[in-house]
């Protein structure tokens, strides 16, 4: 049996909180049966399994490696014989085991008093998505070089976000049965698109794990999820027009390349190699942005014409989107090696509020419209002078930034001079 997995049980589930979990969930439901009735006891299931599996179990998975990196010993498993998915699966499991022991009678008690087995199912999917969730962001904040205890509670929250926001992309594929055109149940897709990503989340924790221990990747995990979010993606909007797929494919791509882009590890030879043409290792925000280009393509120059589309998204549209995305990914990377991974993202985000808010606000308000197109890709009609502005505006600062990054790196690189005697 997987050693990590057994480890963390055995830490997590000892004879004192064997007996404390049921005789607590006993207590607790024994009140809400002699206060309220039976008929209350579905939601209080329901409610003690959100704090249970999704609070308290999303904090447990959070910490199940800023835990060790906290106590020293990361180090030292990252020095040990365990593969990528045995040091996954252990954490992800059994760090959490205690939690799941304490969802399955909320589970077993919602069942039994009329409650209806899609609730208890995204019960359990809530909990096992704000797990994933919490270590992958814990194991994405490790990449960057967040090593404090403190920053378990950033993971801790994206993971509770993921459990309990599931609830909106579920109702809104629960309404999307028109999926590629297929009569299908609201609710069971729901929750197979949940499941989908907690698989995910789960190759993405055994992923980075992977290269936390520096094992070569055996299979191309993160090209094939790009893959899986063009088509994923796709399929909501085959019901819109002809160009609806490829619309919602290049939406979906562009928001995944500016995510990456923010949360990707970036060091100062990785991008001298990229800068190189050395293309044995191409950074993933870089491989999202070339999925991203190739949709824009299709929606700029293939077999859907201009004429088709409406007034809000015109042929310019995704191609000047690619430009801007290629500029942030280098000023992304700028502030990184200048002031570090974590707080590198940090400023982007800052420097983001700044070039998509702030700043078009304000020439929005002195009536300088035209000048939008510097700041984000907007429809541009009319003018030749205007489609050119549109196209060479973010290109020109994509080239600008890229230029600088590369200059920033050949120094980084560079021998310092010798002092003179």
């Amino acid at each position: 049996m997987n050693p990590e997995l057994l480890r963390n049980i055995w830490l997590e589930i000892t004879p004192q909180r064997l007996a404390a979990m049921p005789a607590v969930l006993f207590l607790l439901f024994g009140v809400v049966w002699l206060s309220e009735g039976v008929g209350e006891l579905p939601d209080a299931a329901w409610w003690t399994g959100i704090a249970i599996g999704v609070v308290w179990g999303a904090r447990q998975a959070a910490g199940a490696v800023m835990g060790e990196v906290a106590a020293r010993t990361w180090d030292a498993q990252r020095a040990s014989a365990l593969g990528p998915a045995q040091m996954a699966l252990g954490k992800l499991f059994g760090a959490t085991a205690y939690a799941w022991y304490g969802v399955a009678p909320c589970i077993a008690v919602l069942l039994a008093t009329g409650g209806a087995p899609a609730d208890a199912a995204t019960l359990a999917l809530r909990t096992a998505l704000s797990h994933g969730a919490a270590l992958f962001a814990s194991l994405v904040i490790l990449g960057l070089g967040g090593r404090a205890l403190v920053l378990t509670s950033l993971p801790h929250l994206l993971g509770m976000l993921a459990g309990a926001g599931i609830e909106y992309p579920l109702a809104a594929v629960s309404d999307a049965t028109g999926w590629y055109g297929l009569a299908l149940e609201g609710t069971a897709f729901g929750l197979l698109s949940g499941l989908l990503l907690w698989a995910w989340s789960v190759v993405g924790c055994t992923a980075l794990i992977a290269r936390e221990l520096n094992v070569p990747r055996r299979a191309p995990a993160w090209p094939a999820f790009i893959l899986f979010v063009a088509a994923y993606a796709a399929g909501f909007g085959s019901g819109d027009s002809e160009h609806g797929p490829l619309r919602a494919a290049f939406l979906a791509l562009g928001l995944l390349t500016a995510t990456t882009a923010l949360v990707e590890p970036k060091s100062r030879v990785e991008i001298a190699r990229l800068l190189a043409g050395r293309l044995g290792e191409i950074p993933p925000s870089i491989q999202a942005l070339a999925a991203t280009s190739v949709v824009a393509v299709l929606l700029g120059f293939g077999p859907v014409q201009a004429p088709s589309y409406g007034s809000d998204f015109t042929t310019l549209l995704p191609v000047a989107g690619v430009l801007f995305l290629a500029r942030d990914i280098a000023l992304i990377r700028l502030l990184s090696l200048r002031r570090g991974g974590l707080r590198g993202a940090i400023a982007a985000v800052v420097w983001f509020a700044v070039l998509y808010g702030m700043l078009p606000v304000l020439l929005a308000s002195a009536g300088a419209e035209m000048l939008l197109v510097l700041f984000y890709p907007v429809p541009v009609e009319g003018a030749d002078v205007a489609t050119a502005l549109a196209l060479g505006a973010p290109a020109a600062q994509a080239a600008i930034l890229w230029a600088l990054l590369a200059r920033a790196v050949r120094q980084g690189l560079a021998p310092a001079a010798p002092r003179p005697a």
